[in-house]
């Protein structure tokens, strides 16, 4: 077999990036992965993500402050002293992405915390923010 044409190449040689797409235009904001048209990306989440568009952050600390990121590492926002409550830090999160509370889930080891989640939280770096941005593929770019 001859060479694989350039839009059937993924990855960028790092182990980091095996199998991902990464000069594409169009990224998704649940797994990172990138096309070449909004098509495609709509194509991808309505059969691999169930339709439903939904964006994944991680969390940091940066200084004093929380941050979080996109998966790609982009800085979506900033929390100054972050609370160690679940309810409490969710609300603090949906004023920074200035979205309501309810469409935002916050995961722990693949758990999702409750509000009233007995624990502190004393690993706040090993929680992901899902935000659920409230359409479907066919509207992803409204």
């Amino acid at each position: 077999p001859g060479p694989r044409p350039a839009s059937a190449r993924s990855g960028d040689g790092t182990i980091a990036n095996v199998g991902l797409r990464i000069r594409g235009a169009c990224q998704c904001q649940e797994c990172n992965q990138r096309f070449d048209t909004e098509k495609a990306l709509q194509l991808h989440v309505k059969y691999i993500h169930g339709d439903k568009v939904f964006r994944v952050m991680t969390l940091s600390k940066a200084d004093a402050d929380l941050q979080g990121s996109s998966l790609g590492g982009q800085e979506l926002f900033r929390v100054r002293k972050a609370s160690t409550k679940v309810q409490e830090l969710r609300g603090q999160i949906s004023e920074a992405l200035d979205c309501h509370p309810l469409f935002l889930s916050l995961f722990q080891h693949g758990s999702e915390l409750n509000d009233d989640h007995a624990n502190s939280l004393d690993d706040i770096e090993a929680i992901t923010v899902r935000q659920d941005l409230g359409r479907d593929s066919n509207h992803m770019f409204d």
